[in-house]
This record gives structure tokens, sequence and C-alpha cells, in this order.
């Protein structure tokens, strides 16, 4: 059992109703890897580089392409940090978040926290985990596997 949540979380609205319209709202999901040191400083970096780059990116009718530069900026800060003490492991994260606006909804995501869209009793998985096990499940066994 862990002694520390490596876990954050943000949802946020811009109070400027402009934002609003062209921004929409966020929800980010950060679980910090716990096999890494300090997770909880990876998860927490992420969430708020996301929603400040996000916010602050200057071409409100790419949001895609703000979407993608928000996880590229939050990767490269959460890098940067883990090279920061030398002596300490590796830190990382896991990200998931959503953007609705008007009647739109855009996930984007990196790892194995997944995004499911619940509508009544159906569940379907919007995303596919990035990871070894996936991409092994997705590719099916091999010969040489099943000797």
């Amino acid at each position: 059992m862990r002694t520390r949540n490596e876990d954050c979380f943000g949802a946020f609205e811009p109070a400027d109703p402009a934002v609003l319209r062209t921004r929409g709202r966020l929800f980010v999901v950060a679980d910090g890897m716990g096999s890494h040191a300090r997770g909880d400083v990876a998860s927490r970096l992420a969430v708020e580089t996301i929603r400040d780059v996000y916010y602050d990116h200057a071409l409100p009718e790419m949001l895609p392409r703000a979407l993608h530069l928000s996880v590229q900026t939050a990767n490269t800060v959460v890098y940067r940090e883990g090279q920061r003490d030398v002596g300490e492991p590796r830190m990382g994260t896991t990200l998931t978040m959503l953007v609705v606006r008007d009647h739109e909804a855009f996930v984007a995501h990196v790892g194995d926290s997944r995004a499911y869209l619940i509508r009544g009793t159906q569940i379907r998985q919007l995303t596919e985990d990035h990871s070894l096990v996936s991409e092994l499940v997705q590719k099916g066994p091999t010969l040489s596997f099943a000797r």
C-alpha cells in the first residue's frame, strides 16, 4: 500500500464568457507513476501545465492543436523537472483530458488512464492504453511467443 496519493485532477471553467465559448470546460486526470519517484509531483505539474497552456494558447479556432500543444508542453515540463534531481529516479505520469465546448467533446491522453463514454446502460472505451501489454494484445500472439 502506498503512503502517498500520486494522482491529481482538475476541473476548470474559465470565468470569461468569451474564453468559455472558444475553449470550453477542461477536465484533467493525471496518475503519477508509482514505480517512479515523485509521481505526485509529476501528476500535479502535468495538470497545472495543461490548464495554463490550454487556456493561454492564442489560437481558439484550433482546439485540437491546443490540446496537442498542452500535452507536449506538460511532457516537457515533467521531463525537465525529473532531470533536475540527478540522484532521484525518473518521474512520470499518465494523463487523460476532456474538453467540453458547446455540444462537442475532445479527448487527449497519454499512458494507460482510460476515457470512457457512458450513455444510459452502454459503456464504450474511447482510448487505447499506451503500454507494452496493450501493444502485445493488439498484435496478438506470435509463433515464437506460443512456443
